[in-house]
């Protein structure tokens, strides 16, 4: 005969008994196997907006007034070449206006001299107002004295545009892949499992480095400016079930 005690061990052993065996079996069924493939998709297209820094550099003066003048001289005149071509001010924006002591260590004597710097920044869009390669302002900048031109570059104004024609190309190009692979080791894909992208814009093609420009001429022939394609491109792991 079995205590009361002896049976509360006894159920409570029973009770155990089940619990591992529930345990046991939920930790042993199976999970689906995922089949992971990846691809590389790309576009190339031409830029819409083209970049470039163009500043002024006055020369050293004893006189931090006369430098800043000849800085402002440039700037207004500048300016007004914009305002006459149909640039709009929210397509260029004075980035830089300082006076500065000159620390040239030729000899100088005890005199200060001074520099004065004003650099504007241009960004035009193929949709700009302004009939006006930006070859042709760079050239009339120089012409007007701006002897620092820095930074030409190509950008979009929207690539996201591009990442869903990507996003279908590298679906097609990874649900193939899958199905074939599984195919050689006599298995199917199931449903999508898990994804991942990586998106990269790519490097601009042109970044003209700063030059500063001594010029003696009065006016100078613009330099073709050619944006090339720019690259989009979009990594893509995906991971599809087997069954």
């Amino acid at each position: 005969m079995f205590k009361s005690k002896d049976y509360s061990i006894f159920y409570g052993l029973i009770l155990s008994s089940a619990i591992l065996a529930l345990s046991f079996g939920t930790s042993l069924s199976p999970k689906p196997e995922v089949l992971e493939v990846s691809t590389t998709v790309k576009v190339e297209k031409i830029p819409d907006i083209q970049s470039v820094r163009i500043g002024f550099n006055s020369a050293e003066s004893v006189d931090n007034k006369l430098a800043f003048n000849q800085a402002s001289d440039f700037a207004a005149s500048f300016v007004e070449y914009l305002e006459s071509v149909n640039v709009s001010k929210s397509e260029y924006k004075t980035k830089n206006v300082s006076v500065n002591k000159s620390y040239n260590y030729k000899s100088k004597g005890d005199k200060d001299y001074y520099r004065a710097n004003v650099r504007f920044d241009l960004k035009m869009r193929d949709d700009s107002l302004s009939q006006v390669e930006l070859s042709d302002i760079i050239a009339q900048a120089v012409t007007l004295g701006a002897n620092d031109v820095s930074g030409v570059s190509f950008e979009f104004a929207d690539d996201t545009i591009y990442h869903q024609q990507l996003r279908e190309q590298a679906a097609e190009i990874l649900r193939d892949k899958a199905q074939e692979i599984a195919a050689l080791y006599g298995t199917k894909t199931g449903k999508l499992a898990t994804y991942n992208e990586y998106i990269s814009n790519g490097n601009s093609l042109v970044y003209a480095r700063s030059a500063t420009l001594e010029m003696s001429s009065d006016s100078v022939d613009p330099i073709e400016i050619n944006p090339g394609t720019k690259t989009v491109q979009m990594d893509v792991t995906a991971g599809f079930e087997l069954r």
